[in-house]
């Protein structure tokens, strides 16, 4: 929810696979300075940056739906189980595969 780095799959390292933010200070302290990649990785057509505003408007949904009254808290409660749900089903799924 907040961008990534670029389209190769990572396995920990900091060059590959990362989440980033578009904020340099915040991508420095995690990834090192960005500014000095090579030209295929700073170029590369998967690299995203959303600032993060995806995932803070979630959260101001969560928040608004939370706060819309009675009706609102029971359907947060339902949408909550029902994450768990399908979370626990795809977990399980997994195991059959």
């Amino acid at each position: 929810f907040s961008g990534r780095q670029n389209d190769i799959q990572g396995n920990g390292d900091i060059l590959n696979g990362n989440w980033i933010t578009g904020f340099n200070f915040i991508d420095s302290i995690r990834l090192g300075d960005q500014n000095h990649l090579p030209t295929a990785l700073a170029k590369n057509r998967g690299k995203n940056k959303y600032y993060m505003l995806p995932l803070i408007l979630g959260i101001l949904g969560i928040f608004f739906q939370f706060n819309a009254g009675i009706k609102g808290k029971k359907d947060f409660w339902y949408l909550v189980m029902e994450l768990l749900l399908l979370h626990y089903m795809i977990l399980h799924l997994q195991k059959l595969v």
